[in-house]
């Protein structure tokens, strides 16, 4: 992660690549477990529309959510 003060922050996330002639599976199943949390998430984010509908999301999949607009 990079962070600069008044520029935001940069995440990197590195995912492992397919082999050539690996099968990519549609089917993918989740429990409902899977599906939902219960924790408590603290959102951040300085656009209201964007926190929002990230509060939103993770308050259907059962989260407790604790926004903020900076911090």
């Amino acid at each position: 992660m990079q962070s600069l003060p008044g520029q935001g922050a940069t995440f990197t996330v590195y995912l492992p690549a397919l082999k050539d002639g690996a099968a990519v599976s549609e089917d993918v199943a989740f429990s409902k477990d899977q599906l939902f949390g219960h924790e408590t998430v603290l959102v951040v984010e300085d656009e209201p529309a964007v926190l929002h509908l990230i509060a939103s999301a993770l308050r259907l999949h059962g989260y407790q959510v604790i926004e903020a607009t900076d911090a």
